[in-house]
């Protein structure tokens, strides 16, 4: 391999380095915000859950939860 062509290998993996610190600083920024808003939406199914009614709409529900498999979630 010559010189020239090692030096070009170099510049190559210094960019590639670099575009995947870029990709993995992205990737965290977008998974804090998803758990942020994942924390904001278990609330909100929460206090759907707590309500004293106990019509259809809850029922299905707690059916959705329990089929996407996350009423483990709002166990007491």
């Amino acid at each position: 391999m010559s010189r020239s062509q090692r030096d070009e290998l170099e510049k190559l993996w210094i960019l590639y380095v670099v575009q995947m610190g870029k990709i993995s600083t992205t990737m965290t920024q977008l998974l804090e915000k998803c758990s942020k808003e994942v924390e904001v939406l278990k609330e909100e199914v929460k206090d759907m859950l707590v309500l004293d009614d106990v019509g259809a709409e809850k029922m299905v529900l707690i059916d959705a939860l329990e089929r996407l498999g996350v009423s483990y979630l709002f166990k007491k």
